[in-house]
């Protein structure tokens, strides 16, 4: 009786798992359960620098099939989709955008072009415009929303290099500053299969550091990296015109000063380390004009590779440099007293220094801490907050 139970049963469920029934696609749950899954309750928002608008931005709760299956590249840390330009996970990405007018509580739902996603959205100084990064099949491209003519404009029709980051900045009310793809072969770059030996040589330094995970290991990975991230720092204008800044480089972060007049900007040089993330590879910092000419050459550092033991050492030499906020173009940065080594028996470990337009002068020595400055937070009145982290002790 039990062996003709089991029989009866396989029957009845032998209809439901037919071969037919598991080729098929995915199967969507009820409209009640969809909406469950992919209702969001969290919100972003942006607040306009005149205070008069705030826009509402529903981020995207899950990243399609489509985005996930994307193939990508694992190099010095960054995960790229290289026909996109752009990172394979964006984890901020909408897809709803209203605006809410404060004075008069007026809401204003925008249709996006093309139904495209969007990221990083930004009023302009005047808070006339919103600039927003468009996430389109080809990749991302540079948008400007005018609120007052409700219309949407591509700025350009050079996509935006997004593979180390989609940052960008407004430089004046007209104008923003935007890292560009250059045209180049990225077939060329591809692994391929090389019959040569693999060979790895050592600097003869000690230079113990902490492993992680998709770093560069051969040649072709290193030309990919290149191809990749290498990209034009340009200003882009509400009319579409660009003006490039410097050499095609790969831009790791630029600024515009509070004035508008000259351009901060860090690039990745070579050599390329397989041992550290790109983020530890070395650097030439300098400063440009808004015409694109170079004004000067601030400071090249080391790789991270010699960066000596502990939590607090740091490289040898200028860091942290930024824009003072609140002053028209002075620099500030950070430079180590103990050589960056944190093991070193040092009285004082770390210094704050200032640098004031054309920079041609020697920079200013404002202060002197006990421990490692971590976070600088400028005020009024040329007031300063800055932290300071001593891992040992485990304070700040």
């Amino acid at each position: 009786m039990l062996r003709l139970a089991l029989i009866c049963i396989w029957m009845m469920l032998c209809p439901i798992f037919t071969p037919k029934t598991l080729a098929q696609d995915y199967q969507k749950p009820s409209p009640a359960l969809q909406q469950t899954i992919t209702h969001s309750t969290s919100l972003t928002t942006r607040l306009s620098n005149d205070n008069q608008w705030l826009a509402l931005l529903s981020p995207i709760s899950a990243p399609s099939i489509a985005t996930l299956a994307m193939p990508e590249h694992k190099l010095a840390g960054l995960r790229i989709a290289a026909e996109q330009f752009l990172p394979s996970r964006i984890t901020q990405r909408y897809h709803h955008l209203t605006l809410i007018n404060i004075k008069d509580n007026g809401h204003r739902v925008i249709t996006l072009p093309g139904g495209y996603d969007i990221t990083e959205l930004r009023f302009s100084p005047d808070s006339r415009n919103l600039s927003y990064v468009s996430l389109t099949p080809e990749g991302g491209y540079l948008c400007v929303y005018n609120i007052a003519k409700d219309r949407h404009q591509q700025l350009s029709n050079e996509r935006l290099n997004g593979t180390i980051s989609l940052d960008y900045q407004w430089a004046n009310n007209k104008t923003l500053l935007a890292r560009f793809v250059i045209a180049q072969d990225i077939s060329a770059s591809q692994p391929h299969v090389s019959i040569s030996p693999k060979t790895k040589e050592t600097s003869g330094k000690n230079s113990p550091q902490r492993t992680y995970q998709d770093l560069l290991k051969t040649s072709a990975d290193k030309q990919l990296f290149s191809s990749l991230t290498t990209s034009q720092l340009a200003l882009v204008d509400l009319e579409g015109k660009l003006t490039k800044i410097g050499a095609p480089g790969i831009i790791e972060d630029f600024s515009v000063s509070p004035d508008g007049q000259y351009i901060l900007s860090r690039q990745i040089t070579t050599p390329f380390s397989t041992q550290v993330k790109y983020d530890d590879f070395p650097t030439l910092t300098e400063i440009y004009n808004l015409n694109g000419q170079l004004i000067t050459l601030l400071h090249q550092s080391q790789g991270g590779e010699s960066r000596p033991q502990g939590k607090d050492s740091v490289l040898p030499g200028p860091r942290m440099l930024h824009w003072v906020q609140g002053q028209a173009a002075t620099l500030a940065f950070t430079k180590a007293l103990d050589q960056g080594d944190s093991q070193r028996d040092a009285p004082l470990r770390d210094s704050l220094w200032l640098l004031d337009a054309p920079f041609t002068q020697q920079a200013t020595r404002v202060a002197q801490t006990q421990w490692r400055i971590t976070d600088i937070d400028w005020a009024e009145n040329h007031l300063t907050l800055i932290t300071e982290r001593n891992s040992k002790a485990q304070q700040i």
